[in-house]
């Protein structure tokens, strides 16, 4: 996000508005956020904290493209918003409010709007990573339980977890966090971030760069001969070049964009104190 400047522009209230409504209005006017920068890392949680008002939940929406700034620009990977298209931008983000909304279906359903064709493993290793497995096959009917209107037969902490569990089971390269412990006990938010913090490590350690063309002890005389041949042959024909050229370019390209592909950075919203200690960086607003 660059030079972002941003309101929430009101609809036009009717002359029945009571003076509160008219006084939100009136406040939703101002900018939210004024010549505001941020730079989301490629991997790690980035840490938003401040008090209610502050814009927090505003950027994430403006990362989502839920709205466009009236000034300055959001950008993905170079390109702004506007110009990325939005199947793709759905596909990389994943987004967790501050409410978990279930429907009144199975916890399998639920999970499935996340990714229609997973399996039950994939569902599996989806609430294990957000800490609610155990939680699941406690209950009698496992992934085929009833969780009730707005999932009103679980906790406040249960939803959360399935919640989670949803997003990551996206496997989208950015998940954006808004307020995930906020209505939870210490307890609660323990597990929460326990959660989100594994997933940020073992996502890292993915995405470390490998050795490049890297091949068991078996081939590895083979590829050198073959590569000393290549280099041999390249330094006396310049069609030799270009072509060796050209493979260690798609190779590289290739290596990179599996790299990119495992890399996953969190944006990790939160008015507590508490809540940003599993943060790699922490912006005040």
């Amino acid at each position: 996000m660059h030079d972002v400047t941003f309101s929430y522009v009101g609809q036009p209230q009717k002359s029945t508005a009571t003076a509160d409504q008219e006084s939100a209005q009136n406040a939703s006017q101002h900018d939210v956020l004024e010549h505001f920068n941020l730079d989301v890392p490629v991997t790690g949680i980035l840490g938003l904290r401040g008090a209610s008002g502050r814009g927090k939940s505003t950027v994430l929406k403006l990362l989502m493209r839920y709205f466009d700034p009236q000034s300055g620009s959001v950008t993905m990977s170079g390109r702004e918003l506007p110009n990325v298209d939005a199947s793709y931008r759905r596909h990389v983000q994943a987004m967790m409010g501050q409410q978990t909304y279930l429907f009144d279906t199975t916890i399998r359903e639920n999970l499935l709007l996340a990714n229609g064709g997973a399996s039950d493993e994939q569902l599996r290793e989806a609430l294990k990573q957000a800490s609610a497995l155990t939680l699941v096959e406690s209950m009698p009917h496992g992934l085929d339980t009833q969780v009730g209107e707005l999932g009103s037969r679980l906790s406040e902490g249960e939803r959360q977890r399935i919640g989670l569990a949803r997003v990551f089971l996206r496997n989208a390269d950015l998940i954006l966090l808004d307020e995930p412990t906020s209505r939870l006990d210490s307890l609660n938010e323990a597990t929460i971030l326990q959660s989100i913090n594994r997933l940020a490590e073992s996502r890292t350690r993915l995405s470390e760069p490998e050795p490049a063309l890297k091949q068991t002890p078996k081939y590895k005389p083979k590829y050198a001969k073959m590569k000393a041949k290549a280099q041999d042959a390249s330094a006396k024909k310049p069609k030799y070049r270009t072509k060796y050229q050209a493979m260690a370019e798609q190779i590289q390209a290739t290596q990179q964009a599996q790299q990119r592909s495992k890399s996953l950075a969190i944006v990790l919203v939160s008015h507590r104190e508490s809540t940003m200690r599993i943060c790699d960086e922490v912006i005040d607003l």
